[in-house]
């Protein structure tokens, strides 16, 4: 079997992430749907809110720290 080399990671978004790579993580939403005018504070919120025992959301980041997909996966 050949092993496949990938081109980015995947891992849980943190604040961090947001505050280095918001735009990247803007653009990525912007694939999905229209998402208006959000900031960087508003997104902080959102993530706080969503991240708890039930709630993560996870982010595919390329080696340059650039994100290039997101999901969010509640537990119920």
């Amino acid at each position: 079997m050949s092993e496949i080399k990938l081109d980015y990671h995947i891992k849980e978004l943190t604040r961090g992430d947001l505050e280095q790579h918001f735009s990247s993580f803007c653009d990525t939403l912007g694939n999905l749907r229209e998402g208006g005018d959000l900031s960087t504070e508003a997104a902080i919120k959102t993530l706080s809110e969503v991240n708890s025992p039930n709630g993560h959301i996870y982010v595919a980041k390329k080696q340059d720290g650039e994100i290039i997909g997101a999901a969010t996966l509640l537990i119920e």
